[in-house]
């Protein structure tokens, strides 16, 4: 499912595998901060990198996934 982006450029969109996600959050403003926060093992880490991925695939926007628990062997 796509989310558009009111006042972005063109057809600039953010895309969620997870149609329920996508509705509840709605239009995502530009510039915007997320905090996603769970138990371990929850899959926050997934999400955040599925997300970044799949809109850098899709629409070539940059990205940027951080994460300050994790190493790269870890994530890999």
């Amino acid at each position: 499912m796509t989310t558009a982006i009111p006042g972005a450029e063109g057809e600039m969109r953010f895309v969620f595998r997870d149609e329920v996600l996508a509705q509840l959050l709605g239009d995502i403003e530009p510039n915007t901060l997320f905090l996603v926060l769970g138990h371990p093992g929850a899959g926050k880490s997934t999400f955040a990198a599925n997300i970044v991925f799949e809109n850098v695939l899709r629409f070539g926007v940059k990205g940027v996934y951080i994460s300050l628990a994790e190493d790269k062997e870890k994530f890999y």
